[in-house]
């Protein structure tokens, strides 16, 4: 999840509405698939953990769930800016069936240290380069929301040939390429505002927390999405959600996405208010090879959201028939 839905100036004013909406919501059973109590939306069936060392003594905590068979497709998910591993727990389990799937904090997020190359996007990249080298990832799909989509594009610039001989195709779900920034001052005033105690507090702040990110979510959210959105947003050092606030309002990949050979698949909601359709179209341009899937009515965490058909996207990607232009019903 990015941080532009905290920054305006409506949200406050929202709140009571959006409270009465989510409690309406859930006492009717409104609401998409997979969700329940924050304990449960976030659940994960026990995996095998272990520690990824970044190349800058970041220490990364990571876990693989799934069958343990070495012809299992291996996937791996990158979770989104003020999340945790937990964010794709809904498409996990489902994955998890057929797949093996390895799960890792970013770095500053849940479990994982920031390393001497600070909060930027190189050293995301590095470090998703240090997990698949872990798990000795050959033909791997790779998946990303927001921040992680963004860490994977990084990765597949920065990392060309190593992504290469090691993965097979790249899922991107609600990111963007460039476009997210309306200036530096914007950068720095969001990043100085996202980074406040008082922020996280807010934020963390049982219903109140809920409805403060009611924004980023589309038509009808599960109040267990919103609480568990919430929750790990509240958790995030109040550093890490400023330093990679200002890194991520300046991404600037435009350029570099024709060199990227690997096939994309690039999902994303029509009420996407964070990184909006415009930018998925666009990085659905500039990549070569990249299918695009629009989900009607979806917002931005799409990995609560839409668990189904994300995960039906990655599996797809895995088979090589992901779909070419796909518009899903609301």
């Amino acid at each position: 999840m990015l941080g532009g839905s905290l920054l305006g100036a409506g949200v406050l004013g929202s709140v009571a509405a959006a409270h009465v909406a989510n409690r309406r919501w859930a006492r009717n059973g409104h609401g998409h698939a997979h969700g329940g109590t924050v304990d449960e939306v976030l659940a994960l069936p026990a995996g095998r953990e272990f520690t990824v060392h970044g190349a800058d003594g970041a220490r990364l905590w990571a876990t693989t769930i799934g069958p343990d068979r070495p012809d299992a497709p291996l996937i791996v998910l990158s979770h989104c800016w003020t999340g945790d591993h937990r964010i794709w727990a809904p498409v996990a389990r489902e994955l998890a069936r057929e797949h093996r799937v390895v799960l890792y904090d970013q770095r500053g997020h849940g479990r994982s240290t920031v390393g001497t190359d600070g909060l930027t996007l190189d050293a995301l990249a590095d470090d998703l380069k240090a997990v698949l080298d872990h798990v000795d990832a050959r033909d791997a799909v790779v998946a990303g929301h927001s921040m992680g989509g963004m860490t994977a594009q990084t990765y597949a610039v920065r990392h060309a040939d190593h992504a290469r001989r090691s993965i097979r195709h790249l899922v991107l779900v609600a990111t963007a390429a460039d476009g997210m920034t309306y200036g530096e001052s914007y950068s720095t005033r969001g990043s100085a505002m996202i980074g406040r105690d008082i922020t996280g507090r807010m934020v963390g702040s049982g219903r109140f927390g809920a409805a403060s990110v009611r924004g980023v979510f589309g038509q009808r959210p599960h109040l267990g999405h919103l609480e568990a959105t919430a929750l790990t947003f509240a958790r995030t050092p109040g550093a890490v959600r400023s330093g990679l606030f200002y890194e991520l309002s300046r991404i600037d990949l435009g350029a570099w996405l024709a060199s990227v050979e690997i096939p994309a698949t690039i999902v994303v909601g029509t009420r996407d208010t964070l990184t909006p359709p415009g930018r998925s179209r666009r990085m659905h341009e500039l990549l070569p090879n990249a299918n695009l899937i629009t989900l009607k009515g979806r917002g931005h965490m799409l990995p609560f959201e839409a668990a189904d058909e994300v995960a039906a996207a990655i599996a797809a990607a895995v088979r090589s028939d992901a779909p070419t232009t796909v518009s899903a019903p609301a």
